[in-house]
């Protein structure tokens, strides 16, 4: 376990040597600028500070080292007995406070539980099903969101529609190093337009203000993380503040507290200070192919649960739909295409028939298909009404009337044009 020493005191540094190495291995700086340094270019487990440093008290240090290696404890060192640093050393940050001189017990007892325990590793919560798979976009996704984990900036989160962006504010609130603490959600769509703005800054100055000091032991009733859906909903002269207030926290303001907002206008990210921020794109479903089938079998067993249906499997003619649909309703319209068609099957396996989907879909299907075969126009033409009949007789198990219903033509004039595409799916 490593653990970096920032100490100008050759003499506590010696003392503190010999405390942890049997344990330990120690290296030293004296300045912020060595310790930073250090810290880009390795990896420690745990940060010993001095606040007697000679050249810049150890508060000053602990808020330029801590927005590098956020997820790092740090335990100060200092011979004050005074309240008010203990105090102002907690709520800046510092996992504990130690008053010199120190003894053995004292500083070997603050490592170990201080130390980090294990190797960080993003946790998904299983509940979340949207965010697992093997998609390499996921894959990219999920490695950026670790990245910008150990970064101590606020986050902005864009995304299509029927993406549940709450899910990924929990995964960055519950893998943060404030997952201790309370992840708030503030939906402007749940407030009145005439008392929106007034109603909003009094939540959220309630949740940054700094706890007192009675609360510093009570780390899990602060707030660690505000997540913020729908802000476009407020004026532009709202918005305009909101990020203003976020840009220029003032000293009352809790820093530790991560804010994550939901923006999808672009427009209003142009007038942001964007180094102030770190962005990030939520995959489409469209982007994770590879990842259908899964979520399609965790959805198709999370609903035959809840409706306590026993569906075991689903058709190959039903997987090739749903595999090539192009969901611009992301998740949740899979989700709900999939509820549907358990809450109304009869049987053990999900055939195509048991999906509501309409002619518009099964027609982007069709034509989907007809273009994999790199056809000319007109066998492109074709090659569409062959495939949509051919997807329509399977969703009909074969029964021409109810294509042919569902069309709104007549049977006759369906027959005869299936014979004349040569279709081997008519009977």
């Amino acid at each position: 376990m490593q653990i970096l020493l920032i100490e100008d005191d050759p003499n506590i540094s010696a003392r503190l040597k010999d405390i942890l190495k049997k344990e330990y291995s120690l290296q030293t700086v004296k300045t912020s600028d060595e310790a930073i340094e250090k810290l880009k270019d390795s990896s420690f487990d745990l940060i010993l500070l001095d606040f007697d440093l000679k050249k810049e008290d150890g508060l000053q240090v602990f808020h330029k080292i801590n927005p590098i290696r956020p997820e790092v404890n740090v335990v100060m060192l200092s011979f004050s007995n005074s309240i008010p640093l203990a105090v102002a050393a907690t709520k800046a940050g510092v996992a504990d406070f130690i008053r010199k001189p120190f003894n053995v017990e004292q500083v070997l007892e603050s490592a170990k539980n201080n130390l980090v325990k294990e190797e960080y590793k993003l946790s998904v919560p299983p509940d979340a099903v949207w965010l697992h798979g093997q998609s390499s976009s996921l894959k990219k996704f999920l490695q950026n969101v670790e990245y910008l984990l150990l970064k101590n900036k606020d986050i902005i989160l864009f995304g299509e529609k029927g993406i549940n962006k709450a899910d990924v504010a929990g995964l960055l609130h519950d893998n943060s190093v404030n997952k201790k603490r309370k992840l708030n959600i503030i939906d402007l769509a749940d407030f009145q337009l005439e008392s929106l703005e007034a109603h909003f800054w009094t939540i959220i100055q309630k949740l940054m203000r700094l706890p007192d000091a009675a609360a510093l032991t009570e780390e899990k009733e602060t707030c660690g993380t505000i997540y913020v859906e729908n802000v476009e909903r407020g004026s532009e002269d709202f918005i305009a503040t909101f990020f203003n207030f976020l840009e220029n926290r003032s000293a009352n303001v809790d820093k530790k507290t991560r804010v994550i907002v939901d923006i999808r206008n672009k427009k209003i990210l142009s007038k942001l200070k964007i180094d102030q921020y770190e962005l990030i794109q939520i995959p489409s479903l469209r982007e994770r192919k590879a990842d259908i089938p899964r979520l399609i079998d965790a959805y198709l067993k999370h609903y035959a649960a809840k409706y306590n249906k026993e569906i075991k499997f689903i058709s190959t003619e039903a997987l090739n739909v749903l595999n090539i649909h192009d969901y611009p309703g992301n998740y949740l319209e899979l989700a709900k295409i999939i509820q549907a068609a358990v809450l109304g099957a009869k049987g053990e396996n999900l055939c195509l028939a048991d999906f509501a989907l309409n002619i518009d879909e099964l027609s982007a299907t069709a034509l989907k298909l007809a273009r994999e075969q790199g056809l000319a126009m007109a066998e492109a033409k074709d090659g569409f009404e062959k495939r949509l009949y051919a997807v329509l007789m399977a969703k009909f198990a074969d029964d021409i009337s109810a294509a042919a219903q569902f069309l709104d033509m007549p049977k006759t004039m369906l027959e005869k044009r299936c014979q004349e595409l040569n279709s081997n799916f008519v009977n």
